[in-house]
């Protein structure tokens, strides 16, 4: 007997189903389907980017990925971003969380705010929950920070801050250079209205508004200014 086999689905496919199923429930997502969700998306991101435009690549690119099996992060370092994923994004949907993972991993890229995820989640006046009491902390996260560090681990443990902004973008359609956000309902003082309005926002996901940094004017070099061209006047001897 014949059976047609299914067509695998574009990752653009799974994205968009998966958006749907998000936005259709009307409620905060439990901690459940959030996993659920962030297995779903990595799961998704890691077949796109493994599946070779022709069949000449298939064989360099197997033999890559088995080559980059360093460990970049341990188990501690991506404690830190779950910590910062789960107080930043708390109720929000994966596609939310992986956004300020994105974040986070776009600030380590660009050492900026630090070379560790532990440096970037602690930076001075960046995340606001750092400031809060740890033993509240540890309340308020019990065995769900567990389920997201251990997925946090599974999927970029060995990959390079770069690749994994690389890996999220594609996910959340954010720019790989988005390295701010804000929460819409957030309560500013003028100096930080006054910084994002410096900002360029380029998306919202849930509760919170992204930005990219406006690029710089070019530098302008004055220019020297020239000497005044004076002409050489030739003096002869005249005889008497």
């Amino acid at each position: 007997m014949y059976m047609e086999m299914p067509q695998r689905r574009s990752f653009r496919e799974t994205l968009s189903d998966f958006a749907a199923d998000e936005s259709s429930s009307g409620r905060p997502p439990s901690m459940e389907e959030i996993a659920t969700g962030l297995r779903t998306l990595l799961a998704a991101s890691v077949v796109s980017l493994a599946t070779p435009t022709d069949a000449a690549a298939a064989e360099p690119r197997a033999l890559k990925v088995q080559e980059q099996r360093q460990e970049f992060f341990s188990k501690s370092d991506l404690e830190f971003l779950a910590k910062n994923v789960f107080h930043e994004a708390r109720g929000e949907s994966a596609h939310g969380q992986l956004a300020i993972a994105q974040v986070t991993f776009a600030r380590l890229a660009s050492k900026r705010w630090g070379h560790s995820i532990q440096d970037v989640v602690y930076a001075k006046r960046q995340f606001s929950w750092t400031a809060y009491d740890p033993q509240e902390l540890a309340r308020r996260e019990g065995g769900d920070l567990v389920k997201l560090t251990e997925i946090f681990v599974k999927h970029f443990a060995h990959k390079s801050p770069e690749a994994i902004v690389r890996e999220l973008s594609q996910i959340t359609g954010l720019p790989e250079n988005t390295q701010f956000y804000k929460s819409t309902d957030a309560q500013m003082s003028e100096r930080s209205k006054a910084f994002f309005d410096s900002l360029i926002k380029v998306g919202q996901i849930g509760k919170h508004e992204f930005y990219i940094s406006a690029p710089r004017p070019p530098l302008m070099v004055p220019q020297q200014k020239k000497p005044p061209h004076t002409k050489k006047t030739i003096r002869t001897a005249t005889k008497n």
